[in-house]
């Protein structure tokens, strides 16, 4: 089992200041954190190994944060991250 917490502060995403004062070049501070859990076996031949592990990226989080913005003169975009994932993976190694 393992986790993993990380923590960015509010940061400038373009080096031209928003002059309309929404402050669209700065992106709010936020906190990620990711855990996963694998279970491993080593089989009956001992040559080959089974793995199974499940994880979630981003745990608490729902969408919808800006992550980086970009000025293209009159035109302002964002891009967003993704919410949370969750997945498995199974592993077969012979």
């Amino acid at each position: 089992m393992s986790g993993n917490h990380k923590w960015l502060d509010k940061f400038a995403s373009s080096p031209v200041k928003d002059t309309s004062g929404l402050n669209r070049d700065i992106i709010a501070s936020y906190g990620q954190f990711d855990a996963s859990l694998s279970y491993e076996r080593e089989l009956s031949n001992h040559h080959s190994q089974f793995r199974a592990s499940a994880f979630v990226n981003d745990a608490f989080h729902n969408g919808g944060r800006v992550i980086r913005t970009l000025d293209a003169g009159v035109f302002w975009f964002g891009e967003v991250n993704v919410a949370r994932i969750w997945g498995v993976e199974f592993q077969y190694e012979y």
